[in-house]
């Protein structure tokens, strides 16, 4: 266990936003006695970062507040329009650093280890004196479907720069780990895990469905979320439009802009919208079958997609889009190739759905998957590392930054 160290998370999920590895793993941390800075991404979207109640100072300075005993979030000011030029990001990255040096300072940190999520924040990493470097990869980054040619290639030089200063790297698939471990020797594959506590509460009987599922008629295919340019929105289309029968939920919040292909006219489609996390297992009790749904894209193909684990804990039947992260699962989830197989698989699904044995083969496929467990051995890397560099100093050896 890491105790008694200070921490800075750059990440590239907003700390209020939906809940992934990179929340998870700093609460965890901070939970075991660490102290933790938090920085929310500087790019985020102006819908994501302007709520009223935030006013002038979201949006034009710095705000730092403590979310818990050990744990602070920085979130940024809205960064300059023109972020994909050197010297808009230059002067971005100056004036957080600064104020993250004086976060440092004010509270103590001394040589704080430096967790990166987007490779972008080597001007960050550059300015921020730091012990242990570790870089996690959760995405194909410079694949992102918004990105033009020019930011792709910004961003896969930042990220080699990143994986050669890097002391560790962690990788959320099997894809991501391709290329990588040929410019770090110290790059490890961790994958997605889950609240297993929490989700199995979908199995409990005294676990209410609430209101506005449980009046939604049956068959309910659900899908938890963010809804984004990379779901595959046509195949929830032609589902609901050959089987006017079925009812698709969706909860989780869309994209500004998203094209909704018209599927907000659909009467068999329902958006529900953002659910608290403590309440989706209630959400997902009253699911027949889950969707996960990716396009096959480049960015989708080397994703590690963590509401499956949720949806295979929660003991529900899941029917995907082809992934390779995915189909490791094949023996409790089934894939559908097209729209064809895609339909078949959730009337297999569906038959199967309350089958007790199903229900515990499905929980038991991410027993294993707990956050503690995926945690406990990335941490078990850091120990080893720290031990590693430690026996070096001793002997002489040195570790610049």
């Amino acid at each position: 266990m890491i105790a008694n160290e200070d921490i800075v998370c750059i990440s590239t999920s907003n700390w209020d936003f939906l809940w992934t590895r990179k929340q998870h793993l700093m609460a965890r941390l901070a939970r075991q006695g660490n102290r933790v800075l938090y920085v929310d991404p500087c790019y985020a979207g102006r819908s994501e970062r302007l709520r009223p109640k935030e006013g002038y100072r979201a949006a034009y300075g710095s705000q730092v507040r403590q979310v818990s005993e050990n744990l602070w979030v920085m979130t940024p000011p809205l960064s300059l329009p023109l972020g994909r030029f050197h010297w808009s990001r230059n002067l971005s990255d100056r004036w957080l650093a600064k104020r993250m040096r004086q976060f440092l300072s004010e509270h103590g940190f001394q040589r704080p280890l430096l967790w990166i999520y987007p490779p972008t924040a080597l001007g960050l990493v550059h300015r921020i004196p730091h012990g242990l470097l570790i870089y996690e990869v959760v995405d194909e980054y410079a694949e992102y479907p918004t990105y033009d040619e020019a930011m792709r290639n910004y961003i896969r030089e930042c990220e080699t720069k990143m994986l050669k200063m890097a002391d560790l790297v962690f990788v959320t698939s099997g894809e991501l780990l391709k290329g990588r471990e040929e410019i770090n020797s110290n790059v490890f594959v961790s994958p997605n895990g889950v609240d297993l506590e929490l989700f199995s509460k979908a199995q409990d009987p005294n676990i209410e469905v609430p209101d506005d599922i449980r009046g939604i008629s049956r068959p309910v295919l659900g899908f938890v979320g963010g809804i984004a340019p990379w779901t595959d929105l046509d195949m929830v289309l032609e589902v609901a439009l050959r089987k006017p029968s079925w009812s698709i939920v969706l909860i989780g919040p869309i994209a500004p802009g998203l094209d909704l292909k018209g599927l907000d006219g659909v009467k068999n489609v329902h958006f529900l919208g953002r659910r608290p996390a403590e309440l989706l297992p209630s959400y997902l009790k009253g699911m027949d079958v889950c969707l996960n749904l990716f396009k096959r894209t480049p960015l989708t193909r080397a994703v590690n997609p963590l509401k499956v684990y949720e949806y295979l804990a929660a003991g529900k039947p899941v029917v995907s889009t082809p992934m390779p992260e995915v189909e490791k699962f094949g023996d409790v989830i089934s894939i559908g190739w097209d729209v064809e197989s895609f339909v078949s698989a959730v009337e297999c699904a569906l038959d199967l759905s309350n089958r007790p044995d199903r229900i515990k083969e499905r929980m038991e496929a991410v027993a294993c998957f707990s956050w503690g467990h995926i945690f406990g051995e990335v941490i078990m890397r850091v120990l080893e590392h720290q031990r590693g560099v430690s026996q070096k100093s001793s002997c002489g050896g040195t570790r610049g930054t």
